[in-house]
């Protein structure tokens, strides 16, 4: 009886150990020995806000395009922000963005020039499908960059539509 009690037992714990390196061969053959990348893993995507509004009683329509390159929680990308009047490019500003991605929130400093000067802002977007959404809020200088100056206080106010990069 004791024999045959240990033999059970034996075999049991011989099938566990089969089990257990079964899933560690199957994770194996997923890993991606081509050199080809998983896209949900990198991601190129675009972003576009056209806006309209009046400045010193001048009709003045925006145009933004956001670039972004995700690549595991890194973010990387452009800026372009163009301001026409009557159709006429009168200002523009573009730049870079780099940080970091926690969930669908990206955590990004934007640094741009625009006017002969350069700058940093510290920008915190959403993405919600196919929307980008941008936080807003009262900005204070702080270092070499600009900040919220109460983040609690900012909102995601703006939202861009995703477009095909060009």
């Amino acid at each position: 009886m004791r024999t045959r009690l240990l033999l059970i037992v034996m075999l049991v714990l011989a099938s566990c150990g089969n089990k257990k390196s079964t899933p560690d061969t199957k994770d194996t053959s997923k890993k991606d020995t081509t050199g080809v990348q998983d896209a949900s893993m990198d991601q190129t995507m675009c972003f576009e806000l056209k806006e309209s509004f009046t400045d010193q009683k001048v009709k003045m329509d925006m145009n933004t395009v956001i670039q972004l390159t995700i690549k595991g929680d890194q973010v990387s990308g452009s800026i372009s922000e163009e301001r026409l009047q009557d159709g006429a490019n009168v200002d523009a500003a573009s730049g870079d963005i780099a940080g970091t991605k926690k969930g669908d929130t990206l955590f990004v400093d934007y640094t741009f020039t625009i006017e002969g000067y350069t700058q940093t802002d510290e920008t915190v977007y959403v993405i919600q499908g196919d929307k980008l959404l941008e936080k807003v809020g009262e900005m204070i200088e702080k270092g070499d960059k600009f900040v919220y100056k109460d983040p609690t206080k900012a909102v995601f106010s703006k939202t861009y539509t995703k477009t095909t990069c060009k």
